[in-house]
């Protein structure tokens, strides 16, 4: 039976076929998705994970999210204490490195998260959130203002914005056991713009609006040209993402 759509094929009806294909694989997002890449550079695999995640993205562009956030009980160069308290509070630890979350949702094995995003790709956004920025240069200050409007009623939710820093070359550790001095990290996790790591209470009702404002100073050792905000709103009984967005800073 399966060599009967070769011989149909052979007609004018193959490029109708393909066509159809194409269209049931397209994949129209209706929101944002937020991948956790959670790594460290003594890791042999999470270099694969990495690849994935390049991959993902290329596939899907704005509409994927990837932040990549490094934790290790060694302070390597890009551990962040508030990477750590992700780790602890995701229990990565108890899977190891690598271990995704998407939207939320823990994903240990990096070649499932292709799948995982797409149902996640096919939830309505509960809310609308917009990143506006100015950068002073001179003191590496970043104001940032924030407008979210609820697209239905939220409760119990908390907002998070992070600092993200792009093309950081420093060392990995590869599957071969080779260290890598000139390794290419992507999408690198720095900090969080508030006081609690796990974000600010929100409330919102259908057709509600809140503009919410917060500073920060850049550490000088990172390049403001590779900097982007990621804000996202998640349920802070289930960690759900309700929907996230980002910025390039100097955009």
């Amino acid at each position: 039976m399966f060599f009967i759509p070769a011989l149909i094929c052979a007609g004018s009806g193959c490029n109708d076929i393909d066509n159809r294909i194409i269209k049931m694989d397209e994949v129209i997002p209706l929101k944002k998705v937020l991948l956790l890449d959670f790594t460290d550079q003594n890791c042999p695999y999470c270099s694969y994970a990495g690849a994935e995640v390049a991959k993902l993205k290329e596939r899907y562009g704005d509409n994927l999210v990837p932040v990549a956030i490094h934790s290790h009980v060694v302070n390597y160069p890009l551990v962040t204490k508030e990477g750590n308290s992700y780790d602890i509070y995701f229990r990565i630890r108890e899977i190891g490195h690598p271990c995704g979350v998407i939207d939320g949702k823990v994903f240990p094995n990096y070649d499932q998260w292709g799948g995982a995003l797409l149902p996640r790709f096919n939830r309505r956004p509960s809310l609308e959130i917009n990143i506006t920025s100015l950068y002073k240069d001179d003191s590496r200050e970043v104001n940032l203002t924030t407008r979210l409007k609820g697209l239905r009623e939220i409760t119990h939710a908390k907002l998070l914005l992070w600092i993200v820093e792009d093309s950081i070359v420093s060392k990995q550790l590869l599957p071969e056991g080779r260290i890598d001095d000139d390794y290419l990290h992507r999408h690198v996790f720095r900090a969080v713009v508030s006081d609690d790591y796990l974000g600010e209470m929100i409330s919102l009702k259908i057709g509600e609006e809140t503009v919410l404002n917060h500073s920060y100073v850049l550490n000088e050792a990172w390049k403001a040209k590779d900097i982007s905000i990621v804000g996202f709103v998640y349920a802070a009984s289930t960690n759900e993402v309700f929907d996230v967005n980002e910025i390039e800073l100097l955009k």
